[in-house]
């Protein structure tokens, strides 16, 4: 990778995008999560805020709850983290890390939650009369999240690509760091010279 891309790899928003894709992520919480229908009577649309909480539905006069699943309280609660450190000020590895981390947390978290759903489901699903449609809310909250992970992949790399920051001052030379030796002899000899 030349001086020249990897400068401007560290330019590129990553996270101002990232803190847009995790909103997006969170904000999809109130938007139609999945459609629950029996025998082709649409029974219940739930947001993913119903999907955290439960609530209540009727099926031929019979009023039914349904209990939340602590999976999608686990991904909500993942995107709130990976927000929170995304505004926090602090070394732009750690945050790339740990926000990264809390993302993939999200999106797994909803895959986790979209599989007990199903289980559940099937479980008590007699003749396949119940079938759950996932609304586009589910899938922008997943695709959000995992955009902000790859967001912040990408910044983790851009951080380890860039050479070494400025000398501490005049002293001693010593060797380069490896990540700096790596590049080709020309782009290093326009680097300023690593000291310790």
């Amino acid at each position: 990778m030349s001086e020249r891309a990897a400068v401007q790899m560290l330019r590129a928003p990553y996270r101002g995008i990232a803190r847009v894709a995790v909103l997006i992520g969170l904000a999809a919480f109130v938007l139609p999560f999945a459609t629950v229908s029996c025998g082709g009577q649409k029974v219940l649309t739930g947001t993913g805020l119903n999907a955290i909480t439960g609530g209540q539905y009727t099926v031929s006069g019979h009023a039914n709850t349904y209990s939340g699943d602590v999976s999608f309280l686990l991904a909500l609660l993942g995107g709130v983290i990976a927000l929170a450190i995304l505004f926090l000020p602090i070394s732009a590895r750690a945050r790339a890390t740990a926000a990264g981390l809390a993302g993939l947390w999200s999106a797994a978290m909803l895959l986790v939650g979209q599989a007990h759903l199903g289980a559940e489901l099937v479980d008590g699903n007699v003749g396949n009369v119940v079938t759950v449609r996932w609304e586009p809310g589910f899938w922008i909250a997943l695709a959000a999240f995992v955009a902000a992970a790859v967001t912040m992949g990408l910044e983790l790399y851009a951080v380890r690509a860039t050479p070494a920051g400025p000398s501490p001052g005049p002293g001693f030379r010593c060797r380069r760091p490896f990540h700096v030796r790596w590049w080709s002899r020309r782009a290093v000899s326009r680097l300023p010279q690593a000291r310790c």
